[in-house]
């Protein structure tokens, strides 16, 4: 999704939004999830690009971007076990 697809759901998202009455906080949070959303991923839908992929491919694509946060997950495993910590 572009940035004029993705201004057009907005538009959409706000008049679902009035027309079911929704309370301004929450309204105001499906705002920032759309806005965050649109910073993550810059309007391409990822999901469907991956699962457009073979699989092993999309097992490679999904642990070369992993591959940092379960390091360190490892890393923090062993630092505990070392100083006798339960986990």
């Amino acid at each position: 999704m572009r940035l004029e697809e993705w201004r057009i759901r907005r538009t959409d998202t706000e008049q679902w939004m009035h027309h079911r009455q929704l309370p301004p906080e929450l309204r105001q949070a499906v705002r920032k999830y759309d806005q965050y959303k649109w910073l993550a991923t810059r309007g391409v839908d990822e999901e469907a690009l991956l699962i457009s992929l073979p699989l092993d491919l999309r097992r490679d694509i999904k642990r070369h971007l992993c591959f940092d946060l379960v390091r360190r997950v490892s890393l923090s495993f062993v630092f505990l076990s070392i100083l006798d910590i339960p986990t």
